[in-house]
């Protein structure tokens, strides 16, 4: 595993021609981060907010905003962890970088190798169901007030936004039996051989 502060990596040997890749149909970077990903969000945190409003005791009881940017932090390292754990060499290998892009406040975990279509969509929705869907029924069943549990909810399900609508993308956009590959913020596909 490397880590980065920079853009996301590009591996300058990737040639999709020679590999037969084929771009995803997907919007440039800014259109699906500012067009689509913060009304996602928003979204994501209306339905989240009434959710906890409506079906659980939640309380804001000692929350502080030095405890909030904690928590913060802390949701963003387990949600790119994740990530990583996800991919096919579970984040241990030289192909995964973890990074910071600071000029665009993005943090993200970059696997730099061929993955299952499978393997690809389920890594982009898994810090969204363990982090938000899974502690919000969680939240439902034993009926939790804690301030931190919503936050961490509320949190990771608006940061989820851009991995959710890659997730569809994805999705309705390649064939069941293709592979995957990321190369900086573009996706390419090609059917297993």
């Amino acid at each position: 595993m490397k880590f980065r502060i920079g853009s996301l990596p590009v591996n300058q040997d990737f040639d999709p021609h020679a590999g037969n890749w084929i771009p995803c149909k997907e919007p440039k970077p800014w259109v699906s981060t500012w067009l689509i990903s913060i009304p996602l969000s928003l979204l994501l945190a209306i339905i989240f907010t009434v959710m906890l409003f409506k079906l659980t005791p939640f309380d804001l009881q000692g929350l502080t905003p030095y405890k909030l940017v904690l928590l913060y932090v802390g949701v963003i390292v387990a949600h790119e962890a994740i990530h990583a754990v996800m991919q096919p060499d579970r984040g241990t290998s030289a192909r995964t970088t973890l990074g910071f892009w600071p000029s665009h406040l993005v943090f993200y975990a970059h696997y730099d190798g061929e993955r299952s279509r499978a393997n690809f969509l389920f890594g982009l929705v898994s810090p969204f169901l363990l982090l938000s869907v899974v502690p919000m029924l969680l939240a439902i069943a034993f009926q939790t007030s804690a301030w931190w549990v919503g936050a961490l909810i509320l949190g990771n399900a608006v940061a989820s936004s851009v991995d959710l609508f890659g997730f569809f993308a994805v999705l309705l956009g390649t064939p069941k039996n293709s592979q995957l590959i990321n190369n900086g913020w573009y996706t390419y596909w090609r059917v297993r051989g």
